[in-house]
């Protein structure tokens, strides 16, 4: 009989391992004793990347949102009205934010374009940036150390 330690372990007892590691079956189940242990926050959740659009030719800051940051984001991203496709953003220079999301989900597709309101473009709606997107994430930008980019596109 193997035993684990109650709760959820971090490493089952010393002979239980050892008689999980000896069959194939055993390292099945030694993975799934872990791994439910650690489930419970993130799974599921998308990932939600966040590229600044600043250069032409080089590769653009990125970065990932928090789970905080990604639901703030989806509760912004639903709270904006329909509206008229914004201006296309400029050959050089600022041009917004991509957002990649994976995987995609009922209220968040797989891409965003947020540049002087928002193009949702998975599902092909143009929504108005009525509650400040663009902004908010600027100043995400700003802190994870981007300022200088923006600072010296004028945003």
């Amino acid at each position: 009989m193997l035993r684990f330690y109650s709760g959820c372990p971090d490493t089952p007892n010393r002979s239980a391992l050892t008689a999980l590691r000896r069959s194939s079956l055993g390292t099945i189940l030694l993975l799934v004793a872990l791994g439910s242990c650690h489930s419970g926050t993130t799974q599921g959740a998308p990932s939600v990347r966040v590229e600044l659009l600043v250069y032409s030719g080089q590769q653009n800051p990125a970065w990932e949102l928090t789970e905080a940051e990604a639901q703030e984001f989806q509760r912004r991203l639903s709270e904006l009205p329909v509206g008229p496709p914004p201006p296309p953003p400029p050959g050089l220079g600022y041009a917004g934010f991509s957002i990649s999301v994976s995987p995609p989900t009922k209220d968040l597709p797989e891409r965003i374009v947020v540049y002087k309101g928002v193009r949702v473009t998975a599902a092909g709606v143009t929504r108005r940036d009525e509650a400040g997107l663009e902004a908010w994430l600027r100043s995400l930008a700003r802190n994870r150390g981007y300022a200088d980019l923006l600072d010296a596109e004028g945003r």
